[in-house]
């Protein structure tokens, strides 16, 4: 799922109305929405996402975990690591 497709989830779950009517909002040629109102909060959305950062502990990837599957989940959720 992309991160325009969980805000819609979200977006649409929060306003009562189903996730696939955003689509026809969406810009063709850039990541945004031409609907001031959502184009907000789809901002809003991605800021915040924008600043968490989990810290992964070194003692806890290298001990029987996958660093790879590990960081690889946590970009696709739309997250930093460190």
């Amino acid at each position: 799922m992309s991160r325009q497709q969980a805000f819609e989830a979200i977006y649409a779950k929060q306003h009562g109305v189903p996730a696939e009517s955003l689509v026809q909002y969406r810009f063709e040629s850039k990541e945004g929405y031409s609907l001031p109102m959502i184009a907000s909060h789809y901002r809003t959305y991605c800021e915040a996402l924008e600043s968490i950062v989990v810290e992964l502990p070194g003692e806890c990837v290298n001990f029987a975990m996958d660093s790879d599957c590990v960081k690889k989940s946590i970009t696709a959720a739309g997250v930093k690591y460190k």
